[in-house]
């Protein structure tokens, strides 16, 4: 998927889970929250397991590949709470980033 951004990964995102998962159609904003808490704690339960086993080598890298599969849960479940409040996150992301750049007087913008 090439020119990736929050619009088309919502789209796609939305449409797929209506196709695939009807049920959850009827949930509220408080249902998608707390699906989005899951992910983050199951991030951050790995996250701990790195530092606190320091894992080397392979099991290391797998555990890597597991959070980056978290954190996409993450971003997935931060579209459904956003569609639930009508936010468009291609919108609100550069108008925070640019705003904290503002703040902190950078010349980084998107």
């Amino acid at each position: 998927m090439s020119g990736l951004n929050f619009n088309k990964l919502s789209k796609a995102i939305l449409t797929r889970s209506a196709q695939i998962y009807p049920q959850c159609q009827q949930w509220t904003p408080t249902d998608w929250a707390c699906a989005l808490g899951g992910e983050v704690g199951e991030a951050l339960n790995l996250i701990k397991k790195l530092h606190r086993d320091d894992p080397g080598g392979n099991a290391r890298a797998l555990m890597i590949e597991q959070l980056g599969e978290e954190l996409a849960d993450v971003i997935s479940y931060v579209v459904f709470v956003a569609a639930q409040f009508d936010i468009d996150l291609d919108e609100a992301v550069v108008g925070k980033f640019n705003r904290v750049s503002d703040k902190k007087n950078s010349s980084i913008k998107l």
